[in-house]
């Protein structure tokens, strides 16, 4: 694993991320997607869907309506 894997992200690069994320969801996005990829830490999930899975309020907020 190379030394900017273990690094932490940079305040503009989590922006960079939220908003690909928002473009890819707003375009491409089905009514869910799951995703799982492996990381130093384990597998990782990760789910996206037009409806909570819980209360609204239990989610962190990212970025706000488009």
């Amino acid at each position: 694993m190379s030394v900017s894997e273990m690094e932490s992200l940079t305040s503009s690069e989590f922006v960079a991320i939220i908003e690909f994320l928002r473009r890819y969801v707003s375009v491409d996005m089905d009514p869910f997607e799951n995703w799982k990829f492996g990381s130093n830490k384990g597998k990782v999930f990760v789910e996206f869907s037009l409806a909570p899975r819980g209360p609204e309020n239990a989610y962190d907020d990212v970025g706000g309506s488009p």
